[in-house]
């Protein structure tokens, strides 16, 4: 038999640690009983065998699942069952109606990886949506792709220019001419990436003078860039500009020595999926898929 608790401050959660992420461990040490923490264990003879972790996002009636673990002696006892239900009860109490948990899968075994996380949430009547795909290398293998070497010469009056130089005049027109002709989707719309974008590699691209595309990157970390999001007005897709854009960014981030580079594609941008599979696939490292899964209380 297993026993369920709230767990209130670290002098409790203490012995749960190994039962969830690193990222999550430090967070752990802020425990306390009105905090946006929240964490359930289960325990067998006073030992941890489970635990999940939630945090209610500020000035929000919703929360995020940041884990759950059981130890894999304990599975398919419904421990995870009884963890996510009691999760759930405490988190109605405190005011939340919306829950949400983000996971990324591997793309080539997420059969085998998503199934037991799946089956767990569906029992408890989730739903889940997928959201993007996401793609890694290092630069030394991405420069062995063959679209790196390709010259890609831009017509004189379109060139490429550093994010942070847009003027207000540009963000203004982009603002306007989308409540008007809605031609960027939502996905894809430059402002809501620009809270930690990249100066080093965030690119735009002009075209007769007008803003038509550009590459948005975050530095997630010293030795990686995450590149967020990539758009080129419809009418110049197929002429390679928005490949143009990506060569440039990934030039620039080479140049200053960062190795690691994440590409963020949404799962319905299927103008860059369709790139990445044809063109650089054989210089990644690996492919995953993020899956948002969510549940609400009306």
């Amino acid at each position: 038999m297993y026993e369920l608790n709230r767990l209130d401050k670290f002098g409790q959660v203490f012995l749960y640690q190994s039962l969830t992420f690193p990222l999550f461990r430090t967070k752990m040490r802020t425990l306390t009983s009105e905090g946006s923490l929240v964490a359930i264990g289960a325990s067998n003879s006073k030992k941890p065998i489970g635990l999940v972790l939630a945090e209610i996002l500020p000035d929000s009636h919703c929360a995020q699942i940041l884990s759950i673990f059981v130890l894999p002696s304990h599975r398919r006892q419904g421990v995870g069952t009884a963890l996510l239900n009691y999760l759930e009860r405490e988190l109605v109490i405190r005011g939340c109606t919306e829950f949400e948990l983000l996971c990324e899968l591997d793309n080539f075994k997420v059969q085998s990886q998503l199934f037991p996380l799946e089956a767990l949430l569906r029992k408890c009547n989730w739903n889940f949506f997928n959201t993007d795909l996401v793609y890694r290398s290092n630069l030394a293998t991405i420069f062995k792709a063959p679209f790196m070497r390709k010259k890609n010469y831009l017509p004189s009056d379109m060139h490429i220019f550093s994010w942070e130089e847009i003027t207000s005049k540009e963000r203004l027109t982009i603002e306007q001419t989308q409540r008007k002709k809605f031609w960027i989707k939502e996905t894809l719309y430059p402002f809501k990436y620009e809270e930690n974008f990249e100066p080093l590699n965030s690119l735009g691209l002009r075209y007769q003078g007008e803003v038509v595309g550009w590459m948005l990157t975050e530095r997630i970390s010293v030795d990686t860039i995450l590149y967020r999001c990539m758009f080129v007005r419809k009418d110049l897709q197929k002429m390679g500009r928005g490949i143009a854009l990506l060569v440039e960014a990934i030039k620039r981030q080479n140049q200053a020595n960062i190795p690691n580079g994440i590409w963020e594609v949404n799962h319905k941008n299927t103008l860059m999926i369709r790139f990445i599979d044809r063109y650089m696939l054989p210089y990644l490292t690996s492919r995953g898929e993020i899956r948002l899964f969510e549940k609400s209380f009306c």
